[in-house]
């Protein structure tokens, strides 16, 4: 009787032990702050992100292995990097934000929700993290260490060239983009018709487009069916304070768009909120979209 009493008892605790394992894991994802699942936790966080992608995350956690652990260094950091907000072992934390002008390290990831948002527990006083990059960079007072798969770092005095680069690129799927006109959504694509001219597509309204300084190449999935008239397409971006810049402008005969438009251009400082926008000239018939991607084809100066 005791044995099949020690029995049960085993395996009582067991299942308990088997059950409080799964709810805190389930709890861990479901509610700590940057978790895979943390859409839950009411903090905007895009699940395509880190989460899911071990490559950006590599990249993330080697620019960030360059700021040197050194207690009397300011870090002033994006709030979704935790792996430098506190650093473990007694080195540089950050109790609250930092201002600019204090800070020796600036570290952030231009593909989060988060870059556009101020905090007051992290990052720079005042300032959503697309500003003070911007305004770091323009200041001559920091200098590009790393842009590693989205995720930059700065440093103050620093006047070489970038000395991590990986480089990144955003997919737009035909689902993501937004027609100006007329338009056909099939299975895989969209078809845009064009009978004079004006815009016929934009992408960037409804996908988070964002860039680092460096040089880029978009490249477009497309064909078109019309025998005459031109295509103008147009990327431009917008400074933290929202003026718009044009990054390129290129206008080529639709007759020969036959799978792919790529265009190259370079941004010499961050931009948020990239748009693409494609316009007909003097065209008549469709174009079939699948989609575009935006590629960083070297960092700032390469």
């Amino acid at each position: 009787m005791a044995t099949l009493t020690g029995l049960l008892g085993r395996r009582a605790l067991r299942a308990l032990a088997v059950s409080v394992l799964v709810v805190s894991a389930l709890t861990a994802a479901i509610y700590e702050p940057y978790g895979p699942l943390n859409g839950h936790s009411g903090i905007i966080y895009d699940r395509g992100w880190l989460s899911y992608n071990i490559t950006l995350y590599d990249d993330a956690m080697e620019a960030l292995s360059l700021v040197p652990r050194n207690v009397s260094l300011t870090v002033a950091a994006q709030d979704n990097l935790p792996e430098v907000v506190p650093r473990p072992g007694g080195d540089a934390t950050i109790a609250g934000c930092v201002p600019l002008q204090q800070a020796d390290y600036l570290v952030g990831n231009v593909l989060h929700a988060v870059y556009f948002y101020e905090s007051s527990d992290s990052g720079v006083c005042n300032m959503n993290m697309l500003q003070a990059a911007e305004e770091a960079l323009s200041s001559g007072q920091f200098g590009l260490l790393a842009e590693s798969g989205g995720t930059f770092v700065m440093e103050r005095g620093y006047r070489g060239s970038v000395a991590l680069y990986r480089p990144y690129s955003l997919y737009v799927s035909y689902r993501q983009l937004t027609p100006l006109s007329a338009f056909i959504a099939g299975k895989g694509y969209i078809i845009v018709t064009g009978n004079g001219s004006g815009p016929l597509f934009m992408a960037g309204g409804r996908s988070m487009l964002t860039l680092m300084p460096g040089a880029y190449r978009l490249s477009i999935e497309a064909s078109a069916s019309a025998s005459q008239g031109e295509l103008e397409v147009i990327v431009y971006g917008y400074t933290w304070n929202y003026t718009k810049v044009v990054l390129a402008n290129v206008t080529l005969p639709a007759s020969e768009l036959t799978g792919h438009v790529t265009v190259g251009f370079i941004a010499n400082n961050f931009y948020g909120l990239v748009k693409v926008e494609v316009i007909g000239i003097n065209l008549t018939g469709s174009l079939f979209i699948r989609g575009l991607t935006l590629t960083q084809v070297a960092p700032q100066g390469g």
